[in-house]
């Protein structure tokens, strides 16, 4: 990876997605598996960059089905909000197009991050308090793993702001090193949703 096409950023982002909102109880019910099959279907046109406006805005629909009063649904629907803002923030980064512009739009990425990390916590716990089958529950958790990769996302992009600021190029460098060591591994929504689909159906 060389430079500042954000693909590493994109990577990461579609790790975090990834891991997105999910429905469960005890034993999922066909409604609530077919709203939770939803949601991971209409992720997986977002799991790219750029992401279309159409898609991000149809993702966006799937969050509102999530109710916001269910001990459960309530913290996936606020994670699922919370994806909706990152992608946003990734397709405004990738757009950006002059120095100024993308240290703001770096800055509001970054910013999405740590509400992520808070959210998905409040959304794991609220998955082990109510779905009992041991595969789907592990399903329909974020990993740590995918928490400590947002954490140094978040790190990286304070070194991309801080490059794109001072304009040194061994600040880019080191930037660039970050963003180089970022583990974009994670499995795509595609996957992700076949997962589901096993675990849970």
């Amino acid at each position: 990876m060389k430079g500042f096409s954000v693909a590493a950023v994109a990577a990461m982002v579609a790790v975090m997605l990834a891991a997105s909102p999910a429905l469960g109880a005890h034993a999922l019910t066909p409604e609530r598996f077919a709203a939770l099959d939803a949601v991971y279907t209409a992720q997986i046109p977002i799991d790219r960059v750029p992401t279309s406006a159409s898609a991000l805005a149809a993702f966006r629909r799937t969050c509102e089905g999530l109710h916001r009063a269910d001990a459960l649904l309530g913290p996936l629907r606020t994670l699922c909000f919370d994806t909706v803002r990152i992608a946003r923030a990734t397709a405004l980064f990738a757009r950006c197009g002059s120095r100024s512009g993308c240290v703001r739009e770096a800055v509001g990425l970054r910013r999405t991050i740590p509400k992520l990390i808070a959210d998905a916590r409040s959304a794991n716990r609220a998955i082990d308090a109510t779905v009992a089958e041991p595969a789907c529950r592990l399903a329909l958790r974020t990993p740590a793993k995918d928490l400590a990769d947002a954490r140094r996302l978040a790190s990286a992009l304070r070194l991309v702001e801080r490059a794109l600021k001072t304009g040194s190029r061994a600040d880019y460098r080191r930037a660039d090193k970050r963003l180089d060591a970022l583990d974009d591994s994670g499995i795509s929504a595609k996957q992700d949703r076949a997962r589901f689909r096993n675990a849970c159906g």
